[in-house]
């Protein structure tokens, strides 16, 4: 099950937005009180071709995504490229999707050792996520550890740590000594 679309909320979401289908919430209160947010993704997404061509992006992302961990050449990353540039086009630079895009492509950049692009994709990706969920939040964490990995393959070993103990500290804060997700 997808998380509910309410970024402040973890639980799993069941209860699909019936006026775009396209995400989940868990309650109809995470509902209401992501709608402000969600209002103009809703909005766009009713008209059929911006919708389609929404969809086309989402399936380039995917097929971009199992190409990459196949074969990692170039050809994934022009898919992901492609799909990213309608995001940014449908949904704007201050959104958790864009930010995503810009996160998948800094790590792509990096795999590729095209540190100087990922890190201004992964910078990029960590500025949304603090400006939309704030510093502590998973997804802020998620992109501390991309950006201690990039260092880390850099063998910059003293900035990687501070990206790493940055989105750790966040974890505990957020998640617990107790998470999963915190080793």
């Amino acid at each position: 099950n997808p998380t509910c679309a309410n970024l402040s909320c973890s639980k799993p979401g069941a209860r699909t937005c019936m006026r775009c289908l396209l995400v989940k919430y868990c309650c109809k209160e995470c509902q209401v009180d992501h709608w402000r947010e969600h209002k103009s993704f809703c909005t766009t997404m009713k008209v059929p071709h911006i919708r389609s061509k929404f969809f086309a992006a989402l399936n380039n992302y995917d097929r971009g995504m199992d190409l990459h961990f196949l074969n990692r050449d170039e050809e994934p990353l022009e898919l992901i490229l492609k799909a990213h540039a309608v995001n940014l086009e449908l949904l704007g630079e201050h959104n958790i999707n864009t930010s995503n895009s810009y996160h998948i492509l800094g790590c792509i950049y990096v795999s590729f050792k095209r540190y100087d692009e990922g890190n201004y994709h992964l910078q990029k990706a960590l500025a949304i996520r603090r400006e939309i969920v704030g510093e502590n939040h998973k997804f802020t964490a998620s992109a501390y550890d991309s950006i201690g990995m990039l260092m880390a393959d850099k063998k910059r070993y003293d900035d990687a740590l501070i990206g790493y103990g940055k989105a750790l500290g966040i974890r505990l804060r957020v998640m617990g000594e107790d998470s999963f997700d915190v080793g």
